[in-house]
């Protein structure tokens, strides 16, 4: 295992797992979190969630494959390898059954996670992820400019969502000033082909896991995610009023979470 610091950021180290370098931040201390942030997003993005997280728990917030300063050596990206990475990364840091928090991409690696790494984690919190593809999602693909896997329109996206496009040339920026424009090319391949799941996959996540929505949210309608509570044996479902895909922008998002891994901490205890 080889570590190193970023000399970028004080908060900021490498760490080598699964065949690349994971950059990753860490706050606070006690018992292990691993929180996954969401796609084109970075770590330092989840700075506000995490540093309240960071007064109760160990934090560590990774950048995702091919995101921020963790870089990708693959052409395809898919929740799966994804899912290895972090596998891989809790490995590497020897963290022993740490809590899992995962939103919108980070929550459907937190599913694969579940699926494919029983026992890995103490306990999951699966917010803004899915079940299958909706009709309302792929429309809102198509909205901003994700006209298919590798194809995206970039004029149109420009004039639908310009900030967007300013916010991932910033904080991509550490691999190129175009670097960008390559991920986004990846997470549309990400984001536009299907994953199959067969209702007895769910079945076999056997770590507690909160299934967390806002009601509102487009990406991950509320009927899926009733359904991925009634499949995840061991599951609880919160739907927060008022709020879309945005909800971990939210103080009642933090509520929620540190409510369920504190009672999972404390039921653990008694074991």
């Amino acid at each position: 295992m080889v570590e190193k610091m970023d000399a970028n950021s004080e908060q900021g180290n490498f760490i080598s797992a699964n065949g690349i370098e994971i950059y990753y931040q860490e706050f606070g201390t006690g018992e292990p979190l691993v929180f996954l942030h969401g796609g084109m997003g970075t770590s330092q993005m989840c700075r506000p969630v995490t540093e309240v997280l960071a007064k109760h728990f160990r934090v560590l917030s990774p950048d995702s494959r091919g995101h921020g300063r963790t870089k990708n050596t693959v052409s395809e990206l898919s929740y799966q390898l994804m899912a290895d990475d972090i596998a891989a990364f809790i490995s590497a840091k020897n963290i022993d059954s740490p809590f899992v928090c995962g939103w919108s991409d980070g929550g459907q690696i937190a599913i694969e996670l579940g699926i494919r790494y029983p026992g890995l984690a103490r306990a999951f919190v699966i917010s803004g992820a899915w079940k299958e593809f909706s009709e309302g999602y792929l429309q809102g693909l198509s909205n901003i400019g994700f006209e298919a896997p590798g194809r995206i329109d970039l004029n149109k996206m420009q004039e639908v969502r310009p900030e967007a496009l300013e916010k991932w040339q910033m904080i991509h920026s550490s691999q190129g000033s175009e670097y960008w424009k390559d991920l986004l090319s990846a997470i549309s391949g990400l984001w536009l082909t299907p994953v199959v799941y067969e209702n007895e996959d769910f079945n076999r996540i056997i770590d507690p896991a909160l299934i967390l929505l806002g009601d509102r949210d487009t990406v991950a309608p509320v009927e899926q995610v009733v359904e991925l509570y009634r499949l995840i044996p061991n599951s609880e479902l919160a739907i927060v009023p008022n709020a879309d895909h945005s909800l971990p922008g939210s103080e009642r998002y933090v509520e929620i979470v540190l409510d369920f891994f504190t009672r999972q901490s404390a039921m653990q205890g008694e074991n």
